[in-house]
């Protein structure tokens, strides 16, 4: 099967995964399934269909990112902007700290990794061992928090 998936789909920790998912699937339907004379095709179709509709999912997700990437990234460079000016005045500090305290705690970390630790969303994925889109929908939340405090005071 992974010689198989691998010609459909040339990454093997993916094909892997979905070898995966069709077994347990049918473990999970054992009970419903009925006698199949061609077993190795049956598990081959699955597999492919599988791959495919990851595929398929995967290419929905990235074009969600994609376009929030370039929805926000005005957005990203306005906030950007604010911390850079905030750096040379105390007074700006000090507001930029309020207003970081603000934010949950969740948002505080994901700020901190990205900005100040320079980690890219697929790291803090990984440290805060969440999806990417997670990250992307937490650094935006507290972007727009951050930029909300600041310009309102």
């Amino acid at each position: 099967m992974l010689n198989y998936g691998l010609k459909v789909y040339g990454e093997p920790e993916i094909v892997k995964d979905c070898i995966h998912d069709v077994f347990l699937n049918l473990w999970k339907r054992r009970d419903g399934l009925r006698p199949l004379e061609n077993v190795k095709a049956y598990l081959f179709t699955a597999l492919r269909m599988r791959i495919l509709e990851w595929h398929r999912q995967n290419k929905a997700r990235d074009d969600r990112q994609q376009k929030y990437v370039q929805e926000d990234q005005g957005s990203l460079l306005n906030i950007e902007q604010v911390i850079i000016q905030v750096e040379g005045d105390e007074e700006l500090a000090q507001r930029l700290k309020e207003a970081v305290s603000n934010l949950t705690e969740r948002q505080r970390e994901a700020v901190y990794l990205k900005f100040f630790s320079g980690f890219s969303n697929d790291e803090i994925a990984d440290i805060m061992q969440v999806n990417k889109q997670s990250v992307y929908n937490t650094i935006s939340r507290a972007l727009k928090r951050l930029e909300e405090y600041l310009m309102e005071r």
